[in-house]
């Protein structure tokens, strides 16, 4: 049930990230945009993976949580630089769909991180 509650963090994590890039593109430019939407997604899936009533709801996990700040924030720079060389490598693609590739990726590194520390716990 870990592995639910974990993949659900991240994913609400992804979304507030790519809906804050697409409301802040009219505005700035989308590198700007990336830069400033990243931190959000990152706070709301470590403040996902941290918080008791949401532990409530899916069940705690076998191990510390905290181990896993260090995969989720590597995962989140990982993204970013993806996006930005994304952007820089093909301008004619729209923003948000080159964001949500590059969180495509992230998600399958950061969840073989969960199962790399679960599998060494238990």
């Amino acid at each position: 049930m870990g592995l639910v509650r974990f993949s659900l963090a991240l994913i609400c994590g992804h979304a507030v990230d790519a809906l804050l890039l697409a409301a802040l593109l009219p505005v700035f430019s989308p590198i700007s945009a990336g830069l400033l939407g990243s931190p959000a997604g990152l706070i709301v899936s470590v403040w996902m993976n941290e918080t008791t009533a949401f532990r409530r709801i899916f069940g705690d996990d076998t191990f510390d949580r905290r181990r896993l700040r260090p995969t989720i924030s590597l995962a989140a720079a990982l993204k970013l630089g993806l996006y930005v060389a994304l952007v820089f490598d093909m301008p004619a693609i729209h923003p948000v769909p080159l964001q949500l590739l590059c969180a495509i990726a992230t998600f399958a590194f950061t969840l073989f991180g969960y199962w790399r520390f679960f599998r060494r716990n238990s």
